[in-house]
């Protein structure tokens, strides 16, 4: 990212519960700022699922934002 940019992650989840059920949701989004260099992380996120999903499928998203307002591509 660009030095200073704010950094907005994102992480979801879908799967099947019980076999059968669709479900899908969130484990939150966390908004850091790049340091000097760039670079940046998060803390872990805290991971949940609803009961009898097993093995979902995550998608993760960052998107940065630079001081003059242009968003990266996710």
């Amino acid at each position: 990212a660009e030095p200073g940019a704010r950094v907005v992650v994102e992480v979801n989840y879908e799967g099947r519960a019980f076999g059968d059920l669709n479900v899908n949701g969130t484990f939150g989004s966390q908004e850091v700022t790049a340091d000097k260099e760039g670079n940046w992380f998060t803390k872990p996120f805290e991971v949940r699922l609803p009961v009898g999903v097993r093995r979902p499928e995550l998608t993760i998203t960052a998107v940065a934002t630079d001081a003059a307002g242009a968003k990266s591509p996710a």
